[in-house]
């Protein structure tokens, strides 16, 4: 996906979500074999889409994709390890960072 495409994804899900009290945060897969295998970055959470990608590319060496989940079947946006200073995406264990969301208690 281009980067002006999800730079929209990015503009349109900030402006759906303007007046709510949805927080964001990162998790990556840090490769354990085990069901319970994602943590949280730096537990550190963001008030807009745009705060968690500006994190995360300046964070590391990642590309940024939006992509269909499995789960939920909803678009989401995902960050995957460069392959050697590449254009390519390394996936698998380790390798990926999720843009999750939490939803207050109501």
């Amino acid at each position: 996906m281009e980067m002006y495409e999800i730079e929209r994804w990015i503009r349109e899900q900030d402006k759906q979500n303007a007046n709510s009290d949805i927080l964001y945060y990162l998790e990556f897969d840090n490769g354990e074999s085990y069901s319970d295998h994602y943590t949280s970055v730096d537990d550190y959470y963001f008030k807009t889409v745009k705060e968690a990608f500006d994190y995360a590319m300046a964070k590391g060496n990642v590309l940024p994709n939006i992509i269909t989940s499995f789960a939920t079947k909803g678009l989401e946006l995902i960050f995957c390890n460069k392959v050697s200073d590449g254009d390519e995406c390394s996936y698998g264990a380790n390798s990926y960072t999720t843009l999750k969301i939490l939803k207050p208690f109501e």
